[in-house]
């Protein structure tokens, strides 16, 4: 998919979404700018990493220890 018709079909879905579905695609469009900030703008033919068997597999881990932790500490767990 070209960049140009890629952009026609965002703008397409987007102005069929309701506002917080808008609001989670803008969060998502956030955090891939600060990837790019960090590392570059993102090539997927070209990038080496392993997205599903590494990359996306730390993150969900991350995820779960954070959520564990913020369910911990809105449950006031003592120590």
């Amino acid at each position: 998919m070209s960049g140009d018709s890629a952009w026609r079909e965002l703008t397409a879905i987007t102005a069929k979404l309701g506002d917080d579905e808008v609001r989670v695609l803008v969060r998502i469009a956030q955090r891939l700018q600060g990837g790019m900030q960090s590392y570059g703008q993102l090539y997927l033919n070209i990038d080496r990493r392993e997205f599903r068997r590494t990359e996306a597999r730390q993150e969900i881990e991350d995820a779960l220890v954070y959520l564990a932790c913020a369910w911990l500490k809105d449950q006031g767990e003592p120590r």
